[in-house]
């Protein structure tokens, strides 16, 4: 998702923040619309760098449910790595699935992980992120 974040970036002329982790960390060199924070491994702290960096009308690219609800609450939109853009409306819904996932694996039983991104979602994700890029002033 890099590079489609970072060429639709350059083609709308818009600041990116790239938000990791030292476990995480990122050697390629990025160009001078992009800040890269760089935060430590404890639980939470890249979270909490993006909640802290972003604002009303931003844009935000995550598959973490968790955060994409503090997010939406923020006024940020949301787009998943599939292309999806999340909305108030259904984070209750969705955050009662995980919930519920996480209850039948901490009570042993198995449940199943996100697919594997196809060259699919990697299509929508571009469209749909080049769609609100052309579409929205505020971002």
């Amino acid at each position: 998702m890099v590079k489609e974040i970072l060429r639709c970036a350059e083609a709308y002329r818009k600041q990116v923040i790239f938000v990791s982790s030292y476990a995480h960390l990122r050697k390629e060199k990025f160009p001078s619309f992009v800040e890269y924070v760089l935060v430590d491994a404890n639980k939470e702290e890249a979270d909490l760098a993006i909640i802290n960096k972003s604002g009303k009308g931003d844009l935000a690219v995550t598959d973490d449910l968790g955060l994409s609800g503090i997010l939406l609450a923020k006024g940020v939109y949301v787009l998943t790595s599939r292309g999806k853009l999340l909305t108030n409306e259904e984070m209750d819904f969705l955050l009662d699935v995980r919930y519920q996932s996480a209850k039948q694996r901490r009570s042993g039983l198995r449940t199943k992980g996100p697919k594997k991104l196809t060259q699919d979602n990697q299509s929508n994700f571009q469209k749909q992120l080049e769609k609100i890029l052309s579409n929205q002033q505020e971002f």
